[in-house]
């Protein structure tokens, strides 16, 4: 029990005299908040407002929108090339690479590929 009592009463002596200043020590330039110190806070510094082009549009979105057209078409010139060169759309063709052979009716196939007699 005694030895709860003074180790109270030294544990209040030392919160006690941690809560005093120091004679000696006295820095008023140090910030003793947490949080940093702007000085021009309150001051009102207006938006700058942002240019806008005539037509409502930047120039990099137009850029943008231009190369994605070229591509685009560039896309479908070739599309149209390499269905040019082959007549897959043709009737001949059944889905093959090649149109089938024309054979008489005795001697036709069933084919694999598309489930027809050639």
């Amino acid at each position: 029990m005694l030895f709860r009592l003074i180790l109270c009463m030294m544990l209040i002596s030392t919160l006690a005299f941690a809560q005093r200043k120091k004679k000696g020590s006295k820095a008023p330039s140090q910030v003793t908040s947490i949080g940093p110190y702007y000085p021009d806070a309150n001051k009102y510094i207006p938006k700058t407002k942002r240019v806008k082009s005539k037509d409502g549009i930047s120039r990099q979105a137009q850029e943008n929108a231009k190369a994605r057209r070229e591509l685009t078409a560039k896309q479908k010139r070739k599309a149209e090339r390499t269905l040019a060169g082959t007549n897959y759309g043709s009737t001949n063709y059944f889905g093959h690479k090649r149109p089938p052979k024309k054979r008489k009716p005795e001697d036709m196939k069933l084919c694999e590929v598309c489930g027809i007699k050639h």
